[in-house]
C-alpha cells in the first residue's frame, strides 16, 4: 500500500511499516490531545504562533469513542 502510494520499492518499507517498529497509533483511533497541546504550547513559546487554544475544550471525541465501542 505504501509502496504504491509513494511509488517507492516495497523493500524500503518491509522492515518497519505497520509493525511494532512503526510509529504508535492508538488502536481505537483516539488522538493524543496531551501531546498535541504540548506541541502547540511549544510553538507559542518559540514565537511561531501568537496564541494557543486549550485543545481539550474544543475536542469532541464522542464519535471516536462510539466507533471504538462498536468494534469491541
Amino acid at each position: 500500500m505504501m509502496a504504491n502510494f509513494t511509488k517507492a520499492p516495497p523493500e524500503r518499507f518491509d522492515s518497519w511499516i505497520f509493525t511494532s517498529e512503526d510509529e504508535y497509533r492508538d488502536l481505537n483511533g483516539m488522538p493524543n490531545l496531551t501531546s498535541l497541546q504540548r506541541a502547540l504550547d511549544l510553538m507559542k513559546e518559540l514565537g511561531i504562533v501568537p496564541a494557543v487554544p486549550d485543545i481539550r475544550s474544543y475536542a469532541d471525541l464522542r464519535l471516536v469513542e462510539e466507533a471504538a465501542a462498536r468494534l469491541k
